[in-house]
């Protein structure tokens, strides 16, 4: 299981031509500040993985968000940072097991992430 953070600005800064002998060359670059969309994603060396879990950084749903996702992913939102946090994950591992064990979810699980 790994978490990693997507940014929607571009970081590196693309390579600017200009005619030789030119003293003074301008680039263009993103004067926004990128927001970020965590992405949980869990596999195994057998090469079985579970659809992933992307957050985003807003309050509600959009249908557009969820638009050439891998089936099955799951969706959650987070306002404050984008990141995973105790409630996203404890649901997250409950979906987990539903998807990894034929007899369903752990019950135990399904309990803490109710909360």
């Amino acid at each position: 299981m790994d978490e990693t953070g997507l940014s929607t600005v571009q970081k590196k800064t693309r390579k600017v031509l200009a005619l030789k002998g030119k003293r003074q060359v301008g680039g263009i670059t993103s004067g926004e500040r990128g927001v970020t969309t965590t992405a949980v994603c869990c596999a195994n060396a057998a090469g079985n993985f579970v659809p992933p879990l992307v957050i985003f950084k807003r309050k509600k749903a959009k249908d557009e968000l969820r638009d050439g996702a891998p089936p099955g992913t799951i969706f959650a939102f987070n306002p404050d940072s984008g990141y995973i946090n105790k409630e996203i994950f404890n649901v997250w591992l409950c979906f987990r097991f539903q998807h990894t064990q034929r007899t369903g979810c752990n019950p135990m699980m399904c309990h803490f992430s109710r909360r």
